[in-house]
């Protein structure tokens, strides 16, 4: 009775988390000790040559990191989907290696209770914060997702993820992803290099222009970055709540 008992019960769905890594040594540890006691795997690729101890750190964090190499390429999404190729897990859970994951306890019972067509799950992500700890950026994003539906990264800069099998796409709030500034290299000179190569290769790309807008503007180059804002704006193609 017992045994026939075990065979009823579901099986135990899998999670593994994905992180991209380069120079990360003082924010990884403690990204990876925020949830590696509730996941089964650890993938970090090192997306190019780290010059620090981001892979001995990682290493250290949790007994379950696996780490991989992988050249730099000048493409984020390339080196997504190749940290995800790496994982057979049930759930993917990707983050950023300086990242802090709020909820980890919580991501089993998420994974339990989706419905067979729920491949994809929102979770809020604190981006930013002022110098008292309140939130000033808080956005959802696609984290946690059903390795069943298949997924696929798109973009060199400023990534986007989509599944090759429809599937539904659900929130919860018993997870957040907390960004840890901290420790991070500097991002405008290898950002912009990025968004040249997208806009050479395609400079009609409405989302370059406005990439463009926004990293100008974060490097207080107002009047470059208004060149490119006037030209996203201008498009009668252009998303309207983005305009």
């Amino acid at each position: 009775m017992d045994s026939l008992q075990k065979e009823k019960q579901p099986r135990k769905q899998t999670i593994g988390v994905a992180i991209i890594a380069r120079n990360v040594e003082g924010t990884i540890g403690q990204c990876i000790k925020s949830f590696a006691d509730y996941v089964d795997d650890i993938v970090v690729v090192l997306a190019g040559e780290s010059t620090d101890k981001t892979a001995k750190v990682a290493k250290a964090a949790s007994k379950k990191v696996r780490l991989f190499n992988f050249k730099w390429i000048q493409d984020f999404a390339a080196a997504r989907n190749f940290s995800m190729s790496k994982l057979s897990t049930d759930w993917v859970l990707w983050v950023d290696a300086d990242d802090v994951v709020a909820g980890a306890e919580n991501l089993r019972a998420i994974a339990d209770a989706a419905k067979p067509d729920d491949g994809c799950v929102w979770f809020q992500y604190e981006y930013s914060f002022d110098e008292f700890g309140n939130v000033t950026t808080l956005y959802e994003r696609e984290r946690f997702m059903r390795s069943f539906f298949g997924w696929v990264w798109q973009g060199r800069l400023h990534e986007t993820v989509s599944p090759i099998k429809a599937c539904n796409y659900i929130r919860s709030h018993d997870v957040v992803i907390k960004h840890n500034h901290a420790g991070s290299e500097p991002r405008n000179e290898r950002n912009m290099s990025i968004l040249d190569i997208m806009y050479k290769e395609d400079p009609e790309s409405r989302r370059v222009w406005l990439y463009l807008g926004h990293q100008h503007f974060a490097a207080c180059l107002y009047k470059e970055a208004l060149k490119w804002y006037l030209k996203f704006s201008s498009d009668k193609l252009a998303a309207d709540i983005e305009r």
